[in-house]
């Protein structure tokens, strides 16, 4: 199975310019500095909450509002359709590539 940035690898080269190789070689020095979870810590009961949210959305996206839940943070995504139907249901925890910009700007400016 293929994971999300594996499917996506082709867009990141041609978005970016970057040969195979090289977006290769980026993404390893980038995961050598991310702490991985493992899915089965997540309670069952934030994967039904999680499953609630998504269901009717992409369920391909379960895992991602479950970690998002289960760590009590908020979820950096590019995913309009995922966002938009979060948001429908009340979910405001999701922020864009542009949101993060302006909030690191904001605590740069402060």
């Amino acid at each position: 199975m293929k994971t999300e940035i594996e499917k996506h690898k082709e867009k990141i080269c041609h978005l970016t310019g970057f040969d195979i190789e090289k977006v290769d070689e980026i993404l390893e020095r980038i995961f050598r500095e991310i702490e991985f979870y493992k899915e089965e810590i997540i309670p069952f009961e934030i994967w039904k909450r999680s499953a609630r949210l998504v269901r009717d959305v992409d369920m391909d996206d379960i895992a991602f509002v479950a970690l998002t839940e289960y760590l009590e943070a908020n979820l950096w995504t590019g995913d309009k359709k995922l966002m938009k139907g979060l948001e429908t249901k009340g979910y405001t925890k999701c922020y864009t590539t542009n949101q993060m910009f302006d909030l690191r700007n904001e605590e740069q400016n402060k």
